[in-house]
């Protein structure tokens, strides 16, 4: 079956707008590897050291995404959250699909993509001309405490807080 069917996306309960070509999720999963004399400087095993989650899009509604880029860093106030742990500027990111496309089916009639703590790492950049605003987001995802550690949950978005 192929999936298809945009998603629409919230952050701390606020619409994102639209996306050129909509939401990817990545998930890298980080390992530490384990080489032996004998190996070379091939891995001959690793160990899991967890997974680092980011949700990438190119946003196209500057007027919509502009407090989401701006979440940890005010714009023009390079330091006034210096110090601050990422997941104290992170808010809740919430990716729903389309209604009665195949990704909804995939992921649950009635479903989103939920993820607990997520803050824009990327770098900020605003095009100052007559051309449109539009440009690239990147969300890093933090596991939440208050979630059993979990990064990213599937549920009814309804019921975030």
């Amino acid at each position: 079956m192929f999936i298809t069917g945009h998603f629409t996306a919230t952050y701390g309960g606020v619409d994102l707008g639209q996306t050129e070509q909509g939401w990817e999720m990545v998930e890298a999963h980080l390992t530490e590897d384990i080489v032996t004399d004998s190996g070379g400087d091939a891995p001959v095993d690793g160990v899991q050291r967890g997974t680092r989650c980011e949700v990438r899009g190119t946003y196209v509604e500057y007027d919509k995404v502009a407090d989401a880029l701006y979440a940890a860093d005010p714009s023009g106030a390079s330091r006034q959250n210096v110090g601050q742990l990422m997941t104290n500027l992170a808010y809740v990111l919430v990716l729903t699909p389309v209604p009665g496309t195949t990704a909804a089916a995939d992921l649950g009639t009635g479903n989103s993509l939920i993820f607990h703590r997520a803050i824009v790492v990327s770098d900020i950049t605003t095009l100052l001309s007559t051309k449109h605003r539009k440009g690239p987001i990147t969300f890093r995802c933090y596991p939440s405490v208050m979630s059993s550690g979990l990064i990213y949950s599937i549920g009814n978005a309804t019921t975030v807080s």
